[in-house]
């Protein structure tokens, strides 16, 4: 990790006297002062770094298109997402299938449809 950028900051540190307790490198220090040397104009150039001679991951060239790729079909994947949402039950369906699974018989815990149903109820009683 010699060329890391933790190791330069560390050096950098160390040679503008920002270190923390025990005389450890302050690296954000480090890595301020550097920012706001570059801002202010303090540093008259720099130098490229050295090429890579390995490459990321990337094969091929990069290349600037004029114009986005065929590839992508708008108006194909509106179509699939409208026969996803109609594939998907309505909420009536769900009410049906919460009380498929078997409600809660009377003295059980009451569901959440019930305490609703109950509320409407009193609310119509009410005359709100």
């Amino acid at each position: 990790a010699r060329n890391s950028s933790t190791a330069f900051f560390a050096a950098l540190g160390r040679r503008l006297g920002r270190v923390k307790k025990g005389g450890v490198p302050d690296r954000e220090a480090a890595a301020r002062s550097l920012l706001r040397d570059w801002n202010a104009g303090r540093i008259p150039f720099y130098t490229t770094p050295p090429a890579e001679t390995h490459s990321a991951g990337l094969e091929g060239e990069a290349q600037i298109l004029g114009t986005f790729s065929d590839g992508v079909d708008v108006d194909a994947m509106e179509s699939e997402d409208a026969m996803f949402l109609e594939a998907l039950p309505t909420v009536d369906d769900a009410v049906d299938m919460v009380e498929a699974r078997g409600a809660p018989k009377s003295g059980g815990a009451a569901t959440e449809y019930e305490l609703w149903d109950e509320e409407e109820e009193d609310m119509e009683a009410e005359g709100l």
